[in-house]
């Protein structure tokens, strides 16, 4: 589907629109059960998450009660893979993970990798070390949820943020160097059950 089609329908989803966030659901389902698949590539037989629950779950979050306000593709883009990181997120608690730094893990900063492993203590440790990441740099949280929650390539990621591609990939390259260094961080310093 077109951007330019998409980019219509965020504008009359935004004006209240009837059907059309019916519309932008069925425009942009093909993509977005695209990105879940690749977070699903190697995982184990009995994983009970599947890419289209997922896909439905984010959109109930993101369209919600009350009419979304996304004001343009790359807003609409990243409250998507913000909605997918919290599905699996909250998945991945309720099969009753460890609180953070309590099981000391090596966590993959790839999605592929993690996908392959779906240890929901390493999901978890993973998103809290993206939660400081956001507090640290705003926008390099941003190219982390595009990158490896979308599952985006990065030449789409740099398109959507606006970004040409050497600046988008230094900031990726950033993005990872930062979470390897807090995650190994994190996991060397003890526990709060340890204290």
């Amino acid at each position: 589907m077109s951007e330019t089609i998409i980019e219509q329908l965020l504008v009359e989803v935004r004006d209240g629109h009837e059907g059309a966030d019916a519309r932008l659901f069925e425009a942009v389902y093909a993509e977005m059960r695209r990105i879940a698949g690749s977070c699903f590539r190697g995982v184990r037989a009995d994983h009970t998450l599947t890419p289209t629950a997922v896909v439905h779950e984010a959109w109930m979050r993101l369209s919600g009660n009350s009419a979304p306000n996304w004001e343009d593709r790359r807003h609409f883009y990243a409250s998507a893979a913000q909605a997918m990181r919290h599905v699996l997120i909250d998945h991945a608690r309720s099969r009753g993970a460890v609180k953070r730094g309590g099981g000391r893990v090596r966590v993959p900063i790839d999605a592929n990798d993690l996908a392959e492993t779906a240890d929901s203590r390493q999901i978890i440790a993973l998103d809290d070390a993206v939660k400081r990441l956001e507090e640290w740099n705003p926008e390099l949280g941003e190219v982390v949820r595009l990158r490896f929650y979308a599952g985006l390539t990065s030449e789409q990621a740099s398109e959507v943020m606006g970004l040409t591609l050497r600046t988008f990939k230094r900031r990726w390259s950033l993005a990872r160097g930062w979470l390897e260094r807090d995650l190994v961080g994190d996991l060397e310093r003890p526990g709060q059950d340890d204290e």
